[in-house]
């Protein structure tokens, strides 16, 4: 406990001496473009099978990028400049909100900028084909939009732990001079090297320590890299080229098929609103009446991490737990209004029960490079998965399906 009390302290010393830049998120980690228009996926999934009743809350983003900014500030003693979007979720209508909010920065993936310039922008082999587009920033509705190296980011969350540190260090400081021997010259380039934060350290020698020693050591010896922050870069060399229109998806497989368009998901989003719908006619019915905690909930229901669990994307001994948290949160709404629970609340988004699954299913095309290393989290990703079968049982399936 004593040394998580110094962490924030830290944190806050190194932002203040220009060592580290600090960004925040979206408080409870909501996917924000879902939030403004479930329906805006339909443009990076064009087939997708949305709920049945359309979520349409922009200030709903509103309140958790405001929230998010407002913990932060409170937290550190000043305002962030820059955003990450929870999975790097974004859509034009998320990125006028977080101008609206004076935010300078977001971040997002390269298969975004591809989906926005309407380019390949790797060859079949990863080969980044026009290095240009992708090392520089972007602007859409005065907010600098950079976007990440996903390639450079995967070396390090999946590949680089099974290598010796020293390997490691040179292999990517090596991929870094060929970055920048492959850019035209004119000026310096920025390349993103963006990823999960807590996921890689712990499949690292020493938690990582020994490959990240190694890497700020080659990366002081040579001046022809240099390590800045995204504001820093900004700042000294413009906002970036303004984009004529931004694609809207994730960072994972640039749509945002994890948290939509399964059946699970689809029912979660028609709970979510049907409630919502419900607090609101609550409010008009009763002006005054204290609402606080029930948006609270709302809130807390509108996270990403619910829909993580449902579909079939990912599996986990816990998803029952993540449902019934769910639901619990959406029952407390009614709670917090003095109103009976309605019985469909009761009953379970997680749809196994309710048929036989096939035992393989296959997610889309896979294009794996055949060399015995896990070159990436998702090379295998569209894969076929590898499910049980479950025993149908009749369950009633509520006033929303």
């Amino acid at each position: 406990m004593e040394i998580l009390g110094r962490i924030i302290a830290a944190y806050r010393q190194k932002a203040a001496a220009g060592r580290i830049e600090l960004s925040f998120s979206p408080f409870y980690h909501p996917i924000l473009p879902l939030l403004c228009d479930t329906d805006i996926a339909r443009v990076s999934m064009p087939g997708v099978k949305l709920p049945g009743r359309r979520f349409r809350h922009p200030g709903d983003a509103s309140k958790q990028v405001r929230t998010g900014m407002q913990y932060f500030e409170k937290t550190f003693g000043f305002r962030p400049e820059g955003m990450w979007p929870s999975e790097g979720s974004v859509s034009e209508e998320v990125l006028r909100i977080v101008s609206q909010e004076g935010i300078k920065w977001v971040a997002t993936d390269e298969g975004v900028l591809s989906g926005s310039l309407g380019k390949t922008l790797r060859d079949a082999s990863g080969r980044v084909t026009e290095p240009r587009l992708l090392y520089r920033p972007y602007t859409f509705s005065d907010v600098s939009i950079i976007f990440r190296d996903r390639v450079l980011s995967d070396q390090i969350g999946f590949v680089y732990s099974g290598w010796d540190a020293g390997k490691a260090a040179e292999d990517l400081i090596g991929r870094l001079l060929g970055i920048r021997d492959a850019l035209p010259g004119g000026g310096p380039s920025l390349v993103p090297i963006i990823l999960d934060g807590e996921n890689a350290w712990e499949y690292y020698r020493n938690d990582g320590r020994d490959f990240l020693l190694r890497l700020y050591e080659g990366l002081s010896r040579d001046d022809r890299l240099k390590t800045v922050t995204i504001s820093e870069f900004v700042n000294e060399n413009g906002k970036g080229e303004r984009l004529g229109g931004l694609f809207p998806a994730s960072w994972i497989n640039a749509d945002f098929g994890i948290w939509i368009g399964h059946e699970e998901d689809n029912t979660a989003w028609e709970y979510l609103g049907h409630v919502r719908d419900m607090l609101e006619d609550f409010e008009r019915r009763n002006p005054g009446a204290p609402t606080e905690k029930a948006w609270k909930a709302i809130s807390v229901a509108e996270g990403s991490d619910w829909n993580w669990w449902y579909g079939d994307d990912h599996i986990s001994e816990t998803q029952e737990d993540f449902d019934e948290l769910f639901r619990r949160n959406l029952m407390m709404v009614f709670e917090e209004m003095k109103a009976e629970v309605p019985e469909w609340l009761s009953v379970p988004v997680l749809k196994r029960e309710r048929g036989v699954s096939p035992t393989l299913v296959i997610r889309g095309f896979i294009y794996p490079t055949i060399d015995g290393l896990v070159t990436s989290y998702y090379e295998w990703y569209q894969g076929a998965l590898q499910q049980g079968l479950s025993i149908p049982a009749n369950r009633s399936e509520g006033p929303l399906r």
